[in-house]
């Protein structure tokens, strides 16, 4: 898979540098920067090789007790990059292991909750990180291996020839537009949450002429876990002293992120307004790739009465307390609405499609186009009226049913289910 990219990269920086009707004393930007796209990648692929071969000659993991044994067929593989992705896993493996199936789940992370969790069926196993996690992962012999990680034969997670079948498995309710470009492509199948992504997944395959793959609509599984926990769970209201409209700030992180882009002033409009309360939740990669952003914004807008920052792992007491959300693009949005049924505003139009599936795409993604009908979708000379967008979205926020309703269609089906339709579709694999 590496070479055949390499060959398309070096022909591709053949072209540019010596075909040409006209030689010219400049790179035009968009020439420019394929060119330097090429490059970065061309090197990032040199690098891996490099790596990959050091990997495989002198097996370096760390202690020999650490590394899975790799002659071993493995029945079904389930691989997490972390407990981030425990509820994504989770009902598939309670499923799996309720019917018996041998199951290795392999984490890259040690305080991943999944290697505490008890089972009879399912064995268990920290593989390392980066390198170490993709070294094990090339090499696996399997029936079956279901992951989250996108991007498999691109670069890092080769596909091994010693595995019969990968699964992805969708983690977000909104689609798989916003991935990187080709993150589903070398998969033979893909479990999603509605229609939305199948049809999405289709059309890429037209376009790009790869194989179709097996896409069955499962429902989000992780939505799931966070039903039952509401259900079951005490989320009353005491982040604050006094019950006030509450605010939800739930961006995602980046520099096209909302907290990135605009964070000061609105907090600053919006914590001066004593009539509302508001809770900021960050995505947490905002702590690590923004982090002077963060700390300038924690120093100017630290916790007082009516204003909350929020870290907990757990995102349902935030979402519990607010009436509205304030976004950007952030999958929190859907889990949001589908979970609580309360308006979103948004400023969409800080989402970049370049480098993105939805770059392929012939219309916007249908979780895109539903933020136009679940609130206002902002841009930045809304800022200064914002206080009244809120109150105006919260009057009439009962409009919102319908619009829900259609929307599970579209992105997650099934509620409740997803756990036995993605072990049926896991064992219907198994069969073939």
């Amino acid at each position: 898979m590496e070479f055949k990219m390499l060959n398309i990269i070096a022909v591709f920086l053949i072209y540019f540098m010596f075909v040409g009707d006209n030689a010219h004393a400049y790179l035009d930007p968009g020439s420019g920067s394929m060119l330097i796209s090429a490059l970065v990648a061309l090197v990032t692929i040199v690098i891996y090789m490099a790596k990959s071969f050091v990997y495989d000659k002198v097996k370096v993991l760390g202690k020999k007790s650490d590394l899975p044994d790799l002659n071993r067929e493995y029945n079904i593989v389930v691989y997490s990059e972390g407990g981030q992705y425990w509820n994504v896993f989770l009902p598939i493996l309670q499923e799996l292991e309720a019917r018996g199936e041998s199951v290795m789940y392999f984490t890259s992370r040690q305080d991943d909750p999944g290697l505490t969790y008890e089972f009879k069926h399912i064995e268990k196993k920290f593989i390392g990180e980066g390198n170490a996690a993709f070294f094990v992962l090339n090499k696996l012999k399997a029936n079956i291996v279901v992951m989250t990680t996108p991007g498999l034969g691109v670069l890092q997670i080769k596909r091994s020839k010693g595995v019969k079948h990968y699964c992805h498995i969708t983690h977000s309710a909104g689609t798989c537009g916003s991935y990187k470009a080709f993150s589903l492509d070398y998969f033979d199948s893909v479990l999603v949450g509605g229609s939305a992504d199948k049809n999405l997944i289709a059309e890429l395959e037209g376009k790009r002429k790869t194989p179709a793959k097996q896409v069955e609509i499962v429902g989000c599984t992780y939505l799931d876990v966070l039903r039952t926990k509401l259900a079951g769970g005490n989320y009353s209201y005491n982040l604050f002293a006094e019950k006030r409209p509450t605010i939800l700030i739930s961006p995602t992180w980046g520099e096209h992120g909302l907290l990135y882009k605009y964070g000061k002033s609105i907090l600053n409009l919006l914590s001066a307004d004593k009539n509302f309360n508001i809770i900021v939740r960050p995505h947490p990669q905002s702590f690590t790739s923004e982090k002077s952003v963060m700390d300038e914004l924690l120093s100017a807008f630290p916790d007082s009465d009516n204003l909350k920052w929020d870290r907990e792992k757990d995102p349902l007491k935030a979402m519990y307390h607010a009436d509205i959300m304030i976004s950007d693009f952030s999958g929190i949005i859907y889990d949001y609405l589908f979970l609580f049924e309360r308006p979103v505003l948004t400023f969409k139009a800080q989402f970049e499609k370049r480098g993105r599936e939805a770059m392929d795409l012939k219309d916007e993604t249908p979780d895109i186009k539903l933020l136009d009908r679940i609130g206002k979708t902002l841009q930045e000379s809304d800022i200064p009226e914002l206080v009244s967008i809120i109150r105006n979205s919260l009057s009439s926020k009962s409009e919102l049913a319908d619009v829900v309703k259609e929307a599970q269609e579209a992105l997650t089906q099934f509620p409740g289910e997803s756990g036995r339709r993605s072990a049926d579709f896991i064992q219907s694999v198994l069969k073939k």
